[in-house]
């Protein structure tokens, strides 16, 4: 059995893969694996306040000790501010990022 997965959602907020994503995590997280999501590119666009399926889905991963983090270079690139993001979003320095995933056995990528 798996027990800790790195989820990597780069899908933007309304594509069918990026709730997948979300979907997948939550069900790992109530599996009591450690979960980490890791929004980048057009994935940080899932961490905006919106009245989706997605975004009371990942409130509630975070309400649950879920661990969610975007790199700032994502944010930057798109002109989001850190504001925007739910509270409890991770906000990564790009050097970071590998050992975030390299601390959990198994990745999966949407």
């Amino acid at each position: 059995m798996i027990d800790s997965i790195c989820i990597i959602i780069s899908k933007p907020q309304g594509d069918e893969r990026a709730l997948l994503g979300i979907l997948f995590s939550w069900s790992t997280l109530m599996a009591a694996a450690e979960t980490k999501v890791l929004c980048i590119d057009e994935g940080v666009f899932n961490l905006i306040e919106s009245r989706s399926e997605s975004s009371k889905l990942l409130k509630k991963f975070l309400s649950e000790k879920g661990d969610i983090s975007c790199p700032r270079t994502s944010l930057l690139e798109r002109g989001l501010k850190e504001t925007l993001l739910f509270d409890g979003v991770n906000l990564l320095d790009d050097e970071e990022i590998p050992s975030l995933i390299s601390s959990c056995e198994s990745t999966a990528y949407f």
